[in-house]
């Protein structure tokens, strides 16, 4: 099997999906991100959030409604390994709480934004301080 025949049997039973866009484009030739999170949707996701890097993320809730979720640029990036992993363990953090899509979001870059600073994959606990604790919404 390829990536493509696990992703096409898998998307239909994804509630939410977290992707780059980057990647998608390597595996499905996607032209931009709208163009991914079409395809997506027609696969069955209900809730899409394709990542762009330092251009933020493009949301699109399960009701349709689709929003740009900008992230704020950090003074130095030092190394983007994990910037992706970051922003799930983020935007999780937050929408397992209840928060929405774009606080959600925010959340991911917040967190992804705090590890490029740093060398590697693994930032100093107290890195992570400046992230406000989370509330159950």
């Amino acid at each position: 099997k390829t990536v493509k025949d696990v992703y096409a049997q898998l998307f239909p039973h994804c509630d939410l999906a977290l992707v780059t866009y980057d990647d998608e484009q390597l595996v499905w030739g996607d032209n931009n991100a709208q163009e991914t999170v079409n395809r997506l949707k027609l696969a069955g996701v209900r809730n899409i959030i394709v990542k762009l890097g330092a251009d933020g993320c493009l949301a699109q809730k399960e009701n349709g409604e689709a929003t740009m979720v900008p992230t704020t640029p950090v003074s130095q990036v030092v190394d983007t390994t994990s910037a992706g992993d970051s922003f799930n363990g983020g935007f999780l953090s937050a929408w397992l709480r209840g928060h929405t899509i774009e606080q959600s979001c925010q959340r991911g870059h917040s967190l992804a934004g705090i590890v490029i600073q740093h060398r590697g994959a693994i930032v100093p606990r107290q890195a992570t301080d400046a992230l406000p604790p989370l509330e159950k919404n």
